[in-house]
């Protein structure tokens, strides 16, 4: 008999360790806790850190008017 419920895609990626983790941060991949969930411009899952160093990177990169 087949199974009427297709397989769960996100089954094939590693599994999060505790049901607070909800995602994976879209920035380093590592899971997020959903205490410490935040959003990216994207609405992507994201850690607060992860986020200031990459705005702290883009700013480093942007060359300053003159």
């Amino acid at each position: 008999m087949d199974n009427p419920v297709p397989p769960n895609s996100a089954s094939a990626e590693a599994p999060l360790s505790s049901p607070s983790e909800i995602s994976r941060c879209s920035i380093c991949t590592l899971p997020v806790s959903l205490e410490a969930a935040k959003a990216d411009e994207f609405g992507r899952a994201i850690h607060e850190e992860c986020y200031a160093l990459k705005m702290r990177m883009k700013v480093a990169r942007t060359k300053p008017a003159a």
